[in-house]
């Protein structure tokens, strides 16, 4: 089943596309990586899909409501949009009882203590939050996202305000939650913690979805290989290889795709060419990323 799904979803505002034509799909259970530069939409798509703004064109479910959610699928997901905002008068321990009564129950003082637990901040919740760094600001939204155990939960920048070892221990909530049956629909700019974490990528540029896939399938993608020669045996290099696809990056340098470096330093060496270096890329989100970013741009 899918807990996400659009065809065609728009938001337009005057003269301007914010959101064009998105068509996605996220499977229950999965974790969802959306990715794009500032201003490619990623926001106004959590806004459509949590019914905190209006499409102008396409549809969408979430939780098998139509969108804009009804309530049923909204007490089923939890959501951090942009970075969370909290009475700076009032406790964590306040704020959370407080969330579950307006999402439609009162919630036992063990589970609020037992949540502030997992979220790093068991001593804080007599603590008003005007005494909270953004750290720990970041720490209580997620707590408010997390109360009552959604079926969705929905991030957008999670990261903000985290030192390395919180963010580390993102990571390792995220990969719990889902581990348990949630599907996470998770937008950041750390490229290496959505690599680290999701399932699925989708890379929103202006507005669009540029590219969508799987990191299973990102991982089986042919690595690239870079030559170096000496500059003197470029052209030597060069008819060696004239019978493959590797093509000549700059002078002395060679790249090939989907070849092995032992096949084509013997080819080379065939022909009394010895490479000085042979570079296997490491294929990585941040790569496919700035590829992907790069041709939707030109």
């Amino acid at each position: 089943m899918t807990a996400i799904e659009t065809d065609g979803l728009g938001k337009r505002y005057g003269d301007n596309d914010c959101l064009a034509d998105v068509t996605l799909a996220v499977e229950e259970g999965r974790i969802l990586g959306l990715l794009g530069p500032n201003g490619a939409g990623k926001t106004t798509l959590i806004r459509l899909l949590l019914g905190l703004a209006t499409p102008t064109s396409g549809t969408g479910q979430l939780l098998g409501s139509p969108i804009p959610p009804n309530q049923h699928a909204l007490a089923q997901t939890g959501a951090m949009v942009e970075e969370p905002s909290f009475y700076p008068w009032m406790t964590a321990d306040e704020h959370l009882r407080i969330h579950a009564l307006t999402a439609g129950g009162r919630c036992p003082r063990t589970e609020i203590a037992s949540l502030l637990d997992r979220v790093g901040l068991a001593d804080a919740g007599k603590k008003k939050v005007k005494r909270f760094s953004q750290g720990m600001r970041q720490r209580l939204g997620l707590a408010r996202a997390l109360l009552r155990a959604p079926r969705l939960l929905v991030l957008d920048e999670p990261a903000n305000g985290l030192d390395p070892s919180g963010i580390v221990w993102l990571r390792a909530l995220i990969r719990d939650v889902a581990a348990q049956g949630t599907t996470v629909l998770v937008s950041s700019h750390q490229l290496g913690e959505i690599e680290r974490v999701s399932d699925d990528v989708i890379i929103l540029d202006r507005g669009r979805v540029v590219e969508a896939f799987s990191m299973s399938a990102l991982a089986d993608e042919p690595r690239g290989v870079t030559i170096t020669v000496d500059l003197g045996d470029h052209e030597a290099a060069a008819a060696a290889l004239a019978a493959t696809d590797v093509v000549a990056a700059r002078r002395g340098v060679f790249r090939a795709v989907g070849y092995e470096s032992a096949d084509l330093v013997k080819l080379l060496a065939d022909n009394a060419v010895y490479p000085m270096a042979v570079e296997a890329e490491q294929r990585s989100l941040e790569r496919r990323f700035l590829e992907t970013i790069g041709s939707a741009s030109s």
